[in-house]
């Protein structure tokens, strides 16, 4: 039902119906979270309510969430805990009308502190879009790290105004390679800003 699997969810009957004007409460960063990711306008409210509370059974980054007919309610002792339980509320509602979120009881945590993803942008080059549909994804999957792969011999991804060279040699491509080194295919597409003049 969730994913990553919680540690424990119960399904109970019933439903809560999402209609457009939901009311909403929270700690603001949370509220705004929600009004952004949701498929519809909310309100100030309580029919949706995010708390922080002090939890040692949950951690820094555990959270409750329960559904019942009559509303949702998210508790954590952080706002990081009530980030995943909005990615865990996101995932509940169903893609097209009428919204009904089943009665849910989760209780989940992490199992370990680092969660996360490697992104290699020294070696492979990816648009902008992509980079930012990623971090959707790590978030979604409540993972909580993002190690970005600047630099490597192959490429000098960031800028560094006291060795400008770093970029000028680094920053740029020709092409890139396709398949397998030993078959030496390349995508003929130029990465950077322009195409260097020397290699």
């Amino acid at each position: 039902m969730l994913l990553p699997r919680s540690a424990g969810a119960t399904v109970q009957d019933g439903h809560f119906e999402l209609a457009e004007g939901v009311g909403l409460s929270g700690p603001p960063a949370i509220a705004d979270l929600v009004r952004e990711l949701l498929p519809l306008p909310t309100t100030d409210g309580d029919a949706i309510t995010f708390q922080i509370r002090d939890d040692p059974a949950l951690g820094a980054e555990g959270y409750h969430l329960l559904v019942t007919p009559s509303g949702v309610t998210a508790t954590a002792a952080t706002e990081d805990g009530l980030r995943w339980a909005v990615q865990s509320l996101l995932q509940l509602i169903p893609d097209r009308e009428p919204r009904r979120l089943p009665c849910v009881d989760v209780v989940d945590r992490p199992v370990y502190p680092w969660r996360g993803s490697l992104l290699d942008v020294a070696r492979w080059c990816h648009p902008m879009p992509f980079i930012y549909r990623y971090v959707d994804l790590l978030a979604m999957h409540k993972l909580n790290t993002l190690h970005l792969h600047l630099t490597d011999d192959q490429g000098w991804r960031f800028e560094v105004r006291k060795y400008p060279r770093l970029t000028e040699i680094g920053g740029f491509r020709r092409e890139s390679p396709e398949g397998h080194a030993r078959e030496g295919r390349e995508d003929g597409v130029p990465h950077g800003v322009s195409t260097p003049s020397a290699s």
